[in-house]
């Protein structure tokens, strides 16, 4: 099975020949948007700008879809951000200069007001969504916004770095 040395292996060929020329950070989210067929990518190029709704959940999303959302733009899409008001989200944005709408906020380490408070988060950012119309969602483990999605029959493309190792082998 060739890995193309990227640790994984190579998309089928179809896929190959669409895959965008050249590095950028988060190229694996650019590959997984095109591994799925979606309309928005045709032979590595946007078929006509969409309108991509990412949201950053946590201080670490900031940087790594700050590029992101700077090829999109630089590409002719509209991104909508929006940032939950938690640890340094909205802090780094500014910093960065993103544009986005602060929706939610952190609900403490019990883990029933977690539940609850994604609940309320998505309940929060529906009207939002509903205006904003994206064409396709963008997360790195955003709970909220995988519920919004599928509600909504948003197509989601979701990355996540969670480790197995605290995975319990009884």
């Amino acid at each position: 099975m060739n890995d193309g040395g990227r640790g994984f292996p190579a998309l089928s060929e179809r896929h190959d020949r669409a895959r965008v020329e050249g590095s950028l950070d988060g190229q694996a989210a650019v590959d997984t948007l095109m591994a799925t067929g979606h309309p928005a990518v045709v032979h590595g190029r946007a078929a006509a700008p969409r309108r991509i709704w990412i949201d950053l959940d946590n201080t670490p999303h900031v940087p790594f879809f700050l590029p992101i959302i700077r090829e999109l733009e630089r590409e002719g899409h509209s991104v909508v951000v929006t940032a939950r008001d938690a640890f340094q989200v909205c802090g780094l944005a500014d910093h960065h200069g993103l544009a986005y709408t602060t929706v939610g906020r952190h609900y403490g380490a019990n883990k029933t007001m977690k539940v609850a408070g994604t609940v309320w988060r998505a309940a929060q950012l529906l009207p939002l969504v509903l205006r904003e119309k994206p064409d396709i969602s963008m997360s790195h483990g955003s709970r909220p916004l995988v519920l919004v999605s599928a509600l909504l029959r948003i197509p989601a493309c979701c990355c996540s770095t969670t480790s197995m190792r605290n995975v319990s082998r009884s």
